[in-house]
This record gives structure tokens, sequence and C-alpha cells, in this order.
């Protein structure tokens, strides 16, 4: 009886040890990976607070230190949509393959941040950016977007991007999320600092036009 009761001490000392072992392992990893991601935001606001442009030989830099935190905390929706962040700032020149992969590989880890954390609003707005740079307008930037008006209607940058895009491809917008995006650009547009942005939205895409005549209609303006 002993014996047994011994065994059954010793197995629950090693199953502690393990599992003492194994969050040690998950603290160093996530702390290395904590130090990939600081060196490449540190290189990053140096090149920011430079009067020159970055050149893609330093951009590729960024990106590896980042993916190198990535690979080591997948889990982290953070370095996710950082990379995704990263890969869209390519250079915007006429589409090359290297161009088209960044846009195909930004889109995937913008996707991998909205699984990561599926009530984040900035990550769906950037995950709809993304995705339609890389594909054009399809269901998941239609998803997206909705996603992101629904979890962040009152985050500025969030506001930005779904207006600019939904405006780009309103032609192709569903009539309900037609319905929805003008209900929404009407209601944020009582707020002063919301209606600068919708309209510097409308301005950039060539809506202005669209939307006087909506707040026309509407009485709004």
């Amino acid at each position: 009886m002993t014996r047994k009761a011994d065994n059954v001490t010793r197995t629950g000392v090693l199953i502690a040890l393990l599992f003492l072992l194994v969050q040690a392992f998950l603290a160093a990893t996530a702390g290395f990976a904590d130090l990939h991601s600081i060196a490449a935001h540190k290189l990053l606001h140096e090149e920011k607070s430079s009067t020159t442009l970055m050149s893609r030989e330093k951009l590729g830099r960024v990106i590896a230190m980042q993916e190198n935190a990535t690979r080591l905390s997948s889990l982290n929706a953070d370095y996710q949509l950082d990379l995704a962040l990263l890969y869209q700032s390519y250079p915007e020149t006429p589409a090359t393959t290297g161009e088209r992969q960044a846009a195909q590989t930004a889109a995937e880890h913008a996707r991998l941040a909205v699984v990561r954390r599926s009530a984040w609003a900035r990550a769906w707005s950037e995950f709809a950016l993304a995705r339609f740079n890389h594909s054009g307008f399809d269901n998941q930037v239609q998803v997206a977007l909705s996603k992101a008006l629904l979890l962040g209607p009152w985050e500025r940058g969030v506001v930005s991007q779904v207006a600019w895009l939904a405006m780009t491809a309103w032609g192709q917008l569903p009539w309900q999320q037609q319905e929805e995006m003008s209900a929404f650009f009407l209601s944020a547009m009582q707020d002063p600092g919301f209606r600068q942005i919708i309209h510097q939205s409308a301005r950039r895409t060539g809506w202005s036009g669209f939307l006087k005549r909506l707040e026309k209609e509407h009485g709004a303006g």
C-alpha cells in the first residue's frame, strides 16, 4: 500500500515538474518573440524618422524580424497583424510577382489575426483591405467589412478604412450592405470628426457627389 502511494506521489511530482517545464518553455519562447518584435519596431521607427524612404532591403530586414516573432508565437494576433501591415507596405509600383506574393501574404496574416482575435475591429478592417488588394471584392471582403463596422463604429482608423473600401467597391456591394453603409455614413456624420473622415474618403474615391446626394435625400448636411 505504501509502495503504491509512493508511486502515485512520484507520478504527481513528475506531472507537476513537466507542467512547470512547459510553462517555462512557453514563457521563454514568448520572451524571445517579444525581443524580435521590439527590434523590428525599433528599426521601423528609426526609418520612419528618417527623411528618406525605406529601401526594400531594410523593409525585408524588418519583415524577417517580425516573421521570427510570429514563428515563435504564432497565436499572437498582434504579431500576425503587424506582419500583414509590413507586407502591405511594399512600394506601390506596377504589379510584379513579388508584389502579388506580398499582397497574398499580407491577406493571409491579416486573416490569421482575426482568427486569433475575432472581436478585434482593426484586424477585420485590415483583413478586408488586404484581401481586397489581393483578390478584389469577394465574400470574405464583404463579411470583413460588416464585422469591422459592427465591432468598431467608434474607431476612427476603422471607420476611415471601411468608408474608403465601401466607396471604392460600392457597385459590388450587395444591396443590403449598401443600405447598411449608407445608414452608417449618415449617422456617423452627425459627429464632426467622423464627418471629416467620411468626406475625406469620398474625395479620395471620387464619391463626393454621391455623398452629397445621399445627404440631401435624407435631409442631412
